[in-house]
């Protein structure tokens, strides 16, 4: 999962990435690295802007392919967005918290 947008500013976002380490191609020249990683990250901060309950999480022992390098990892942000949601104002009061 690398990204779940949202529509309105109450709602969560979940951005997860790969370590810089990773962000980068190795194929890329070395010239064009370091300000492709600070474009990248960014993006990510202008992303998570759009919801006031947005969070960040980097996959450390992942690539590209969260979900099939750190399955685990993606189930725990996907519970944590579940809980999240459950918890929200709106949900809470109905005893969903």
């Amino acid at each position: 999962m690398h990204q779940v947008y949202a529509n309105e500013r109450q709602i969560g976002a979940t951005v997860s990435g790969a370590p810089k380490s990773r962000m980068v191609d190795i194929a890329l020249p070395q010239e064009h690295r370091a300000p492709l990683q600070e474009r990248w990250e960014d993006l990510q901060q202008r992303f998570l802007k759009l919801s006031s309950r947005a969070t960040y999480s980097v996959g450390r022992s992942s690539g590209h392919f969260i979900q099939r390098d750190d399955p685990r990892a993606v189930l725990a942000v996907i519970q944590a967005a579940i809980v999240q949601a459950r918890c929200a104002p709106s949900v809470s009061a109905a005893g969903g918290c």
